[in-house]
């Protein structure tokens, strides 16, 4: 027997089986296309947007980012505790600009259901959030409003009805709610509190299209109900029965 002969490894079955586990991690099978975020879809329509960095506050293990995105010759504000999450916090805004609706009744329609008069300045009225899915901006790349010549609508048509608007008196939904289907991710600013502690009151903002509306009520709950009507009734031309005194 030769000495330092080493006894023949079964290389051939290691190489075969080695070689079939290489092949099976090269052959993927195809699977359902994941859903495209708010970011990749804007890119898509509008490509090479740059996002700038407004602010950062907040302590070193708590930020907050405010990132900044122009379309069209808008700014759309994002916030969010990573730059990313601001990022697409204003890439869902601008997406929402290009919603455009003609008149009251295809605001209605985007909300999915007919609106029939009611009170919404009531402290029970409801604001959470349960129905806001009723209008989704991942569909706006499918179906998306164009001009006719294929381009989005420029940022001055937004909103602005072509035809004199049907009247409605929104009920079934209170305002807060019925501004953040149409534009979701509108956000509420607190301005001031005043009076005495049994009677005070609050004052919130609304921006909607470039536009800063305010409510006043004896909480901020209400504040922002009116002021969220206020924006609704300018810009919507949506008719409440109840005013804001209400």
């Amino acid at each position: 027997m030769e000495r330092g002969r080493k006894r023949p490894f079964p290389g051939g079955e290691v190489t075969d089986s080695t070689q079939t586990r290489r092949r099976k991690k090269k052959k993927k099978v195809p699977g359902p296309q994941l859903p495209k975020n708010a970011l990749m879809q804007l890119n898509e329509i509008k490509p090479g947007l740059q996002f700038k960095l407004l602010q950062q506050t907040g302590p070193v293990h708590a930020p907050t980012f405010v990132m900044s995105v122009e379309v069209n010759g808008q700014n759309f504000e994002g916030q969010g505790n990573t730059k990313k999450k601001a990022k697409l916090e204003a890439a869902e805004k601008a997406l929402a600009s290009f919603v455009q609706f003609p008149n009251a009744s295809e605001v209605h329609q985007a909300l999915g259901r007919q609106i029939t008069s009611g009170d919404f300045t009531s402290d029970t009225t409801d604001t959470n959030g349960a129905l806001f899915n009723n209008f989704d901006p991942s569909k706006i790349k499918d179906e998306p409003h164009t001009n006719g010549n294929g381009a989005p609508p420029a940022p001055s048509s937004i909103g602005t009805p072509t035809q004199r608007p049907i009247p409605v008196q929104p009920a079934g939904k209170n305002p807060v709610m019925i501004l953040n289907e149409i534009r979701p991710g509108t956000k509420y600013e607190f301005i001031s509190e005043t009076g005495e502690s049994h009677s005070k009151n609050f004052t919130m903002s609304v921006t909607v299209d470039g536009q800063t509306f305010q409510g006043s009520g004896r909480n901020k709950k209400l504040a922002k109900t009116r002021a969220a009507q206020a924006a609704l009734q300018t810009i919507f031309s949506l008719d409440f029965s109840t005013g804001p005194g209400g």
